[in-house]
């Protein structure tokens, strides 16, 4: 009988370790060290010597990866705290350059919000973060002068009015349609979101911080293959704590094992200085004692709290060593990390600051794990591309439905042989929808968010192509009891043959639409390949979309095929809805030497039945498959009367402006080959 043979598989461990001379009062390791000086026993065993590898990440070998993730906990920061951290980064911003260090900041409401798209040392970027933070801080327009790119943003997106209260909206419908843009008008969702609290007169918050906690954790496993030390620094205040201290522990358990994989935890108590006869919180302090970091709390200069997080950066060890995987269920060990002072005297009095605990994680808790975390910062889950979009409220009975659609690319996921012939793919969906109001953040609807979540099992007779525009379209329906304020999409793909989790959100604001004269928002262009597999509520499989009703945003950047169905897609508000078929008609347009000809006209079908008085109605006006030849065109939505043949060439290029003799609005597009 041949000899079986059990296999198993090994990876390789890293694990950051500083050695701090107390003397010295910083938190840069000493250089110098070699294997030889460190002693490391996992659970109790020690790792031989020669199993051991130690290298010194100082100077020029620190330089590759030295990133700083800096969260704004504004659940636990009034208005005064804000605008300190505001002024900590913008002083941050003009010195970043000069430091060994990157930073990406996020915005922590009830979700979070990315407010640089990635680790950074620019300027502008630095003081845009800044700039969204400080216009939180007010119930009314911030005073001083806007800066460049924040006009930028408020010209893509309007979002929420600067005039009184943080609750009123300008209503912004730009977006209906597509995923949100990185970094789109980021100070306009945060004032939708962070609402004020005033914490100088009350030690506590009504706010549980868990959900504060389950975002920390989000962040941390977005980037928690990347190699060596990384920084969390949470800026936050004393009314960060449990309501009792017996929910500590088990509540940060996941964090404290996070930790293992390179990072310390900074907290900054923002209110350190200004309260009087405070204990301070034990979560702030646990966080940073259980993962080699600090807690920053007696501060008057909160820009000096980026000093300690960047010198301990700039120089560390990474020991290294293999340990076997686990495969079935998560493994945890217990690290001790000693220096051989017994052998060499000028270790003495050196302190290590080392994880405790290794957790090694087994796939099925690991992509649990993922799935959370793409849901709640959906900007770091980037594999498979995720599109959300969200589409205006309709009307049904006594409330209001919002249509919101998912698509993933079939194309970007994993395709191994089928059993029966073909190829199949296993994917699990997360969405949740939820709408902020004056308590809070309620849910709207959701999809898959448990243990098992929603999963689809996709079968094609061959993978597809790389240039295949095919997609898997989840599409809901969520009831709306209030269509006003600020509604967000957030969804999160999981590709069980890869193990990997993609992200994606979508964000608009609903609001009281100017109805005294007729408006066009949002004009885009969407497509229906046909070639989606289509999957809604009550479908026991998705569906090849031969119905063409499966429709994506079609970005400027992109051609559309000839074999795709075209269709302008935009929202319509006027003062009489019962006579916008009368008032308002659609051209499509094509260059033709210096003049303008029309390709298309369209009938008053595709704008729908409504009753008398203003509003708006969601127009779609839709163009058959194979009907166009290649080249440039454009929608074009008009006012009677307006004859389409005059409009410029430009309008092609979609360079005509809303409001301009009779147009209130265009859609360019062009039609690859």
């Amino acid at each position: 009988m041949p000899e079986q043979r059990e296999a198993v598989e090994v990876r390789l461990v890293q694990v950051p370790v500083s050695v701090i001379d107390p003397r010295s009062g910083g938190y840069a390791s000493v250089s110098g060290l070699g294997p030889e000086a460190f002693e490391l026993r996992v659970d109790g065993k020690r790792v031989a010597p020669d199993r051991l590898i130690v290298d010194e990440i100082c100077g020029r070998a620190s330089e590759r990866i030295r990133p700083v993730f800096v969260i704004v906990d504004f659940n636990y920061l009034d208005g005064r705290a804000r605008i300190k951290v505001a002024e900590a980064l913008a002083s941050l911003a003009a010195r970043a350059a000069s430091l060994p260090a990157s930073f990406q900041v996020y915005g922590l409401t009830r979700q979070l919000r990315a407010l640089t798209p990635e680790p950074t040392r620019d300027r502008e970027a630095l003081e845009r973060a800044a700039e969204a933070i400080r216009r939180t801080a007010y119930r009314q327009r911030p005073p001083g002068p806007d800066i460049g790119a924040e006009s930028e943003a408020d010209a893509l997106f309007p979002g929420a009015s600067r005039r009184g209260d943080v609750d009123e909206f300008r209503p912004s419908y730009e977006l209906f349609g597509r995923s949100e843009p990185a970094g789109a008008a980021v100070s306009s969702f945060l004032s939708a979101e962070a609402r004020l609290a005033d914490f100088w007169t009350q030690a506590r918050s009504p706010y549980h911080p868990a959900s504060s906690l389950a975002a920390i954790e989000a962040v941390m496993r977005a980037h928690a293959d990347t190699p060596g030390r990384k920084i969390v620094l949470l800026f936050t205040s004393e009314a960060f704590r449990f309501p009792s201290d017996d929910e500590l522990h088990p509540a940060t358990r996941a964090i404290r094992e996070l930790a293992g994989r390179g990072y310390s935890i900074w907290t900054v108590d923002t209110e350190g200085l200004s309260r009087s006869g405070s204990s301070g919180s034990k979560l702030l302090s646990s966080l940073a004692r259980d993962t080699g970091g600090a807690l920053i709390r007696k501060l008057g200069d909160l820009s000096k709290a980026f000093d300690g997080p960047v010198e301990q950066l700039s120089c560390y060890y990474l020991l290294s060593w293999k340990q076997p995987a686990p495969s079935r269920r998560t493994e945890r060990f217990q690290l001790t990390v000693k220096l051989r002072s017994d052998r060499d005297r000028s270790l003495w009095g050196l302190r290590v600051v080392a994880p405790g605990t290794l957790t090694l994680v087994d796939p099925i808790t690991r992509l649990r794990g993922l799935r959370i975390g793409a849901l709640l910062a959906p900007q770091d889950y980037p594999r498979p591309p995720v599109d959300v979009a969200l589409d205006f409220p309709r009307p049904a009975g006594e409330i209001a439905v919002m249509p919101f659609r998912v698509r993933v690319p079939l194309k970007d996921l994993t395709w191994l042989p089928a059993p029966d012939g073909g190829v199949q793919s296993r994917l699990v969906t997360d969405a949740v929808v939820e709408q902020a109001t004056r308590a809070g953040i309620e849910i709207l609807c959701q999809f898959g968010a448990d243990r098992r979540g929603g999963m689809l099992g996709l079968v094609l007779p061959r993978p597809p192509a790389p240039s295949d525009p095919g997609a898997l379209a989840i599409g809901m329906e969520c009831p709306v009891k209030r269509p006003k304020g600020l509604v967000s999409a957030r969804a999160a793909a999981t590709d069980l043959a890869a193990r990997t989790v993609g992200g994606g959100r979508a964000s608009v604001t609903l609001g009281d639409s100017d109805t005294s004269a007729w408006h066009a928002f949002g004009p885009r262009v969407e497509t229906a390949s046909g070639r989606d597999l289509v999957w809604r509520p009550g479908m026991k499989t998705a569906k090849r979309d031969v119905e063409r009703s499966s429709w994506a945003f079609l970005p400027e950047r992109d051609a559309a095929s000839p074999e795709d169905r075209l269709a302008l897609a935009y929202l319509l508000c006027g003062p009489d809805l019962s006579r916008a078929a009368q008032e308002v008609r659609h051209a499509l347009v094509a260059a033709q030497g210096d003049a303008t000809r029309i390709v298309m006209s369209f009938d008053s079908s595709a704008i729908p039945a409504a009753p008398p008085g203003p509003g708006c109605v969601p127009v779609r006006v839709t163009v058959p498959e194979f009907s166009l030849q290649p080249g440039g065109y454009a929608f074009a939505i008009l006012r009677r009367g307006t004859d389409a043949s005059t409009l410029p060439v430009s309008a092609v290029r979609g360079d005509t402006p809303a409001g301009s003799d009779g147009v209130l609005g265009v859609a360019a597009f062009r039609v690859g080959d």
